[in-house]
């Protein structure tokens, strides 16, 4: 259904020129041999993610706030006898999270294609799935999935640029295939070990009368 949706709505954008986000390189830095291309020569979007990563491990691990959130994914009755509105925090938890995926999608139209298409997302969902599972839950764990993942794409992007002999279709096979392998060995190793989920992820809240 959704995909069809996204379909319809974007018939009108497509093979059209939009204003993208150029880039922002930061004076000196950026002309730092390896390391000033990779961290310093980037849009705002980027930018904001190196601040953002640190700030959300913080109020997760290190508030009041954070504590709240735990608790309401781990005992939502232990939490609302604490006093902690379930109802509110679950909801303004998935607004954030709903807000941030759309982040993410509108950087893969405004700098990665630079334009919109449909199937845009060619699968991208499900590799941001294996990301939440690789995490298991800490932002960063996330951090490191998210650029193991992402350098699985640019890697397969540029062998095709290269002149590559390998069918393009084996080489876009490749960040799939990765993240199978990762999550296949994160799940060897998790056995015996919790993945990290909250206890009552997926659960319906039901207050005690």
């Amino acid at each position: 259904m959704w995909p069809g949706l996204s379909a319809y709505l974007g018939i009108p954008y497509v093979g059209k020129q939009i204003e993208t986000i150029g880039v922002c390189k930061i004076p000196i830095l950026s002309d730092l041999p390896v390391i000033g291309p990779i961290f310093f020569a980037h849009d705002f979007l980027v930018y904001g993610t190196f601040l953002l990563v640190p700030l959300l491990a913080f109020i997760i691990n290190r508030t009041r706030l954070g504590l709240s959130l735990r608790a309401v994914g781990e005992e939502p009755q232990s939490a609302a006898a604490a006093g902690i509105n379930v109802e509110a925090v679950r909801y303004i938890a998935t607004a954030i999270g709903a807000a941030l995926a759309g982040l993410g999608g509108a950087y893969l139209s405004l700098v990665y294609a630079q334009g919109w298409s449909e199937n845009i997302t060619a699968g991208r969902g499900w590799i941001a799935l294996g990301l939440v599972l690789f995490a298991s839950w800490d932002p960063w764990k996330a951090v490191l999935g998210a650029y193991l993942f992402g350098g699985a794409i640019s890697l397969q992007l540029r062998l095709q640029a290269a002149g590559s002999d390998v069918s393009p279709y084996l080489l876009g096979m490749i960040p799939y295939l990765l993240v199978i392998i990762v999550l296949s060995i994160g799940t060897a190793r998790r056995r015996k070990t919790p993945v990290g989920a909250p206890t009552a992820l997926g659960l319906p809240y039901i207050p005690q009368v």
